[in-house]
């Protein structure tokens, strides 16, 4: 959710919408959703309860379950997203806008 409302901040002061950051956006996340649902589907739910180790051959993982993977992992993603919506707000040129834009916005 805090994404999103940072894609919306981003859009409101650079006139812009973007739907992600290139690598992963409202796309990419309707897919990971849908490859979520078909994953508990066929291995069941009882797949977010097993050790991450049986499905991910890390050693990092040990100890973790597929579910605390799962939301480290978005975390990551919404961090990763969210400080590309504050940079790119930040790094907009206000030169770049047309001037009819720049004096409707005060």
């Amino acid at each position: 959710m805090f994404t999103w409302i940072l894609a919306q901040w981003e859009e409101y002061h650079t006139s812009v919408m973007k739907y992600g950051n290139q690598y992963y956006g409202v796309l990419e996340c309707n897919y990971t959703l849908a490859l979520v649902h078909v994953l508990t589907c066929i291995l069941g739910p009882a797949f977010w309860r097993s050790p991450a180790t049986k499905y991910l051959p890390i050693t990092a993982l040990e100890g973790w379950r597929m579910n605390d993977f799962a939301i480290i992992l978005m975390i990551c993603v919404g961090f990763y997203q969210a400080s590309c919506n504050i940079w790119n707000v930040w790094s907009y040129q206000t030169s770049s806008m047309p001037a009819k834009v720049r004096r409707s916005s005060c």
